[in-house]
């Protein structure tokens, strides 16, 4: 966790993310080293994902209401999912009236999963993933 997300430590550890450990590198030099560790990532339009994406890690980043096309990490094994892709209304920076947390709200926690599992082994290879 980093400084933006201090206040959710409490949550965190009272969920079922109490089993996993809570990290907060002193640089980007042992950022890279968990991210590396962990071999992917999931997250939300932000440093962290570009450096996970450099690393060439597989990276699914989540955008609401930014703009994918223009912040959007690049590499080799990166795919970004837009909230409220699924319902077609697509977030062009202009008020929209939904918050950044209800634009994610729209985007199912299956669908990042199976991303992500694609993203590590794609379709038709030895290990793909049955996703639903």
């Amino acid at each position: 966790i980093g400084p933006a997300e201090e206040d959710l430590q409490p949550a965190l550890l009272a969920g079922s993310a109490a089993t996993l450990p809570l990290h907060r590198p002193e640089n980007l030099v042992r950022l890279a080293e968990l991210l590396r560790s962990a071999g992917g990532y999931i997250g939300n339009d932000s440093a962290v994902s570009h450096l996970a994406a450099f690393l060439q890690l597989p990276v699914v980043s989540i955008f609401g209401p930014s703009n994918a096309d223009r912040w959007r990490p690049t590499g080799p094994r990166v795919t970004v999912l837009r909230a409220g892709a699924a319902t077609g209304c697509r977030p062009s920076g202009a008020k929209t009236g939904l918050s950044a947390s209800e634009w994610l709200e729209q985007l199912p926690p299956a669908k990042v999963v199976t991303s992500f599992l694609n993203l590590v082994h794609p379709p038709g290879s030895e290990r793909s993933p049955v996703c639903s």
